[in-house]
């Protein structure tokens, strides 16, 4: 994962984020990790995702993404939830 836009969201979730990287796999294990939360995630190209934010508690988080449910990214991209 290179970066993401937006960076912040509301703590009603339902923020689409964008993110864009590399390697990024077109099948039905794609999701995005908001912390400990994960949801699924929309495959645009191997280059970028679409994820759907989650309802949270304020604060700032770690987004990673995983082409298998199993191995998550470690790349500590940070959102806000405000």
């Amino acid at each position: 994962v290179q970066y993401l836009f937006p960076s912040f969201g509301t703590i009603a979730g339902g923020t689409r984020i964008v993110i864009k990287g590399h390697g990024f796999l077109r099948t039905g294990s794609l999701s995005c990790k908001f912390d400990t939360a994960i949801v699924k995630a929309v495959w645009v190209s191997r280059e970028e995702l679409w994820c759907i934010s989650p309802r949270s508690e304020s604060g700032e988080i770690t987004i990673e993404v995983s082409n298998n449910l199993l191995d998550f990214s470690t790349d500590g991209n940070k959102f806000e939830y405000l």
